[in-house]
């Protein structure tokens, strides 16, 4: 295993415990009932993945398909994580504007 994986790994590990801690600390936080996280079936949690999914997808087919035009060599898998890393930048900035002001500078 190189080095680099497993620090791969380790944020992948790091990231999916936060994607749970932080609603759970959150709600314990506020006073909400750890019952209310739960309220929403599994079809539908299933379906809002899938629906995201899609939508990130939608967006990296659009970004790959405007990449040529730049002369960027562009994979489907980066375009993929670029999405990603997007939504990420934007969630953690006030007003989710964190990805829209590098959008209006390229």
């Amino acid at each position: 295993m190189k080095p680099s994986r497993g620090l791969r790994q380790i944020g992948v590990l790091v990231s999916m415990l936060l994607a749970i801690g932080v609603p759970v600390a959150l709600s314990l936080r506020s006073g909400v009932p750890l019952r209310s996280l739960l309220a929403l079936s599994a079809t539908a949690h299933l379906f809002a993945a899938g629906v995201m999914g899609i939508e990130v997808m939608a967006r990296a087919a659009r970004l790959k398909a405007l990449a040529p035009t730049l002369g960027v060599p562009l994979r489907w898998r980066t375009a993929v994580f670029s999405q990603l890393a997007a939504d990420a930048a934007g969630a953690v900035t006030p007003a989710r504007s964190g990805s829209e002001p590098a959008k209006l500078l390229s």
